[in-house]
């Protein structure tokens, strides 16, 4: 490998006459760069742990000095070790020299910053933008590997000190918790060890999880060949009658769990709370999971009675087949007797635009997929899931009947996370959360978002027939069948398009709440990945919805909502269906701009574009606009209102170019530099926002066009 900038260097290069703080450092990092290849580990995740623990060595007698260059240097090697560390954790296959490389790259990076920093004094500002870039880079970075490394493990400041982790862990059983996790996903580890799945690598264990840590080591071990993946989570995950559950669930409660009594009555809710505890690992098992918890359920004792508990007499939801079958009246007495004795299957059709077969047979496991899950791993884990049991079983009775029910929603976001001190942010019939590690796996697209938000909506049965038990083959009757369902199902259309576009405005107050909420110099875009409805009568997944993987992207870094973030979201949540439509189009502009463009090019024109439907007008677009933008943004700072005037002309005017040519890649200006297209884009942004809150605060300028409420700002009056 060739040197990098940092190996290159003799110490004393450049160091004459440097503060003795920042000579020590420069020198102490160029000494550790030529270090790296005599680091202990063979593999990418060893090397990782060793460089940390070099570098946390050298901060043990280090005092923090703020505004210095010494500090930045600190700072930045901190960000480099953490990077290389983030790459590492997400993937633990990743070559040691990939790793290595990664690092080197930083440190060589720091090296060059601190010759900038050394050329003359740091001002303030200076010394202020460089750390707010670090603190960007640190929660890209957490953003990034949020989905593999748990945010409980995502430490907030740059120092590094794993000393007494190891000391206390063993780095043997670090690095078989590292194996397990891997093997078999940080979650199912983190339920067997009776942890929370965000502390499953840093946990201290106690002596019993440590004999459970050694026994999945050995199992693993045993247990070789090309069937060894589905043989491990056979002998995990399914019921052992030897244990009278599954081993998953033994471990757990071995490790502290604590499994609630469930007195078997007779219920279809008793026997499913039994068979859930029993089969809850199969849900944080991974991509499978699905075809896991069908293949395991079937093998539990209890399957045949689930379904015939379902099929019972005095069983409401056995009443949506039964009243399938009441009401075909092409079904002789005969034929609906043997129809009503095997419950054949029926077509179902609900107010959220879902429709299909649905099996009693399949009704056990719909149930258990759908188990409305938002707790974490460890302890009273159980007892949450038989409480979902019976939160799904009552909304299925309830469905079956055809009144209205409520359920929920879930959406997906990326590119925004909670931060370590929000647990949640409760709104009107909504909370963002993060996700479960129950569904991270189990529900339909979650395993891709950063953060999830529960919407209540309501849910119906509106159709329900028996099933034809023979396919039919005359294309004409086949073609009359489908109008005969379409006409039945019209009477029903109005409704699912309100409860459709409920939902469709809800996402978009929520978005938009985040989007107003945005700190300075901090967008937030939080990119929408999907709906996901709840049926437990057909499980996760009916009528979902995810945009092409086109859409899915931001010109903007992820963020990290904070208390006060949160608390402003909450504040800018209100109903936005009712406003203007030239606001809506501004909303709308903002959203695509912030979380539907991967080019800051498109960014930036979709923010000028919101400047144009909150206050444009069609003659001297660029005066007035720029005129009533800077009179709102600064009604009594006169000094202020001309910068912005300034400021906002000139981004106009550079968008202007852009769009009709006559500025881009090989055309620049003195105000124009295709490199600072993003700065460009994000400082629109900001205005954009600025604007819009200024607009909702001030109800006389709501319910105008926006050549009205330009006038109303500039001159008072609308003409």
């Amino acid at each position: 490998m060739m040197p990098c900038g940092v190996c290159s260097r003799p110490y004393g290069d450049g160091m004459t006459g440097l503060e003795p703080e920042v000579q020590r450092w420069r020198t102490w990092l160029t000494g550790y760069a030529d270090s790296l290849p005599k680091l202990d580990g063979e593999s990418g995740l060893e090397f990782c742990e060793s460089a940390t623990l070099v570098f946390a060595n050298e901060l043990k007698d280090h005092v923090p000095e703020m505004d210095t260059v010494a500090e930045l240097i600190v700072v930045g090697i901190g960000i480099a070790v953490r990077a290389a560390g983030a790459e590492a954790y997400v993937d633990v296959h990743r070559p040691r020299a990939d790793i290595e490389h990664i690092l080197r790259d930083g440190l060589d990076e720091i090296y060059r910053d601190s010759e900038t920093w050394t050329s003359g004094d740091l001002r303030d500002d200076a010394y202020a933008a460089t750390r707010e870039i670090y603190e960007q880079t640190l929660e890209h970075q957490k953003a990034k590997v949020a989905g593999a490394i748990p945010e409980e493990r995502l430490k907030s400041a740059p120092y590094l000190d794993f000393d007494e982790l190891l000391a206390a862990q063993g780095s043997e059983t670090r690095m078989t918790i590292f194996r397990l996790a891997q093997y078999l996903s940080p979650e199912l580890l983190a339920f067997m060890l009776n942890v929370s799945a965000g502390a499953v690598y840093d946990h201290i264990p106690t002596d019993i999880q440590r004999d459970v840590i050694a026994e999945l080591a050995s199992m693993l071990g045993s247990l070789s060949g090309e069937s060894s993946s589905d043989a491990v989570f056979d002998a995990l995950l399914r019921y052992d009658p030897s244990l009278h559950t599954s081993r998953a669930t033994q471990l757990h409660i071995k490790c502290g769990g604590v499994r609630p009594t469930v007195v078997d009555d007779g219920s279809l809710t008793a026997a499913l709370q039994t068979v859930a505890m029993d089969l809850i690992g199969t849900r944080l098992r991974g991509s499978s999971s699905g075809s896991s918890l069908m293949n395991s359920l079937q093998q539990h004792p209890l399957h045949r009675q689930l379904i015939e508990r379902v099929m019972g007499e005095d069983e409401p939801i056995a009443e949506l087949f039964r009243k399938a079958t009441a009401g075909d009246e092409e079904i002789d007495e005969h034929e609906r007797e043997r129809r009503y004795l095997y419950l054949a299957n029926v077509i179902a059709h609900w107010t959220d635009g879902s429709g299909g077969s649905v099996d009693i047979r399949d009704i056990p496991e719909h149930i258990l997929a759908s188990l409305n899950l938002s707790t974490d791993t460890n302890d009273g884990v159980l007892q949450s899931v038989c409480d979902a049991v019976k939160d799904s079983v009552a909304l299925a009775r309830t469905l079956v009947t055809g009144e209205v029910a409520t359920t929920v929603a879930l959406v997906g976001l990326a590119n925004v996370t909670l931060g370590d001190d929000v647990s949640s942010i409760d709104l009107p019939g909504m909370c963002i959360r993060r996700p479960s590690p129950f569904e991270k796996s189990a529900v339909p697209f979650v395993s891709d978002a950063t953060a999830v938000v529960e919407i209540e909506t309501a849910l119906r049965l509106t159709d329900v027939k028996i099933q034809s038990s023979f396919p039919n083959d005359d294309n004409m009757e086949r073609l009359q069948e489908f109008a005969a369902e379409n006409d039945r199902l019209k009477v029903h259309r109005e409704e699912m398009q309100k409860i459709s576009q409920n939902i469709a405005e809800r996402i978009l107050q929520m978005r938009f709440a985040m989007a107003l909420a945005s700190q300075q110099r901090r967008l937030i875009g939080p990119i929408w990945l999907y709906t996901v409805h709840r049926n437990p009568l057909t499980g996760w997944g009916g009528n979902s919805l995810r945009p092409s993987t086109a859409e899915v992207s931001s010109t903007f870094s992820a963020q990290v909502i904070d208390q006060i973030t949160a608390a402003r979201i909450a504040k800018y949540c209100v109903p936005t269906s009712s406003l203007h439509q030239s606001l809506r189009i501004g909303r709308d502009r903002i959203l695509r701009a912030l979380a539907e463009r991967n080019d800051p090019i498109d960014s930036f024109i979709d923010f000028v574009i919101a400047w144009e439907s909150l206050v444009g007008s069609s003659e001297n677009t660029s005066y007035v606009v720029s005129g009533t933008m800077s009179l709102l943004l600064a009604p009594d700072d006169e000094v202020k209102r001309k910068e912005l005037f300034t400021q906002i002309r000139d981004l106009y005017n550079n968008r202007s170019g852009l769009v009709h040519g006559t500025l881009g890649l090989d055309i620049s200006t003195k105000k124009f530099k295709m490199a600072d297209v993003k700065k460009y884009a994000e400082a629109s942004g900001r205005l954009a926002i600025d604007t819009f809150k200024k607009v909702l605060a001030r109800p006389e300028l709501l319910n105008l066009s926006a050549q009205e409420r330009s006038r109303m700002v500039m001159l008072g009056f609308t003409m």
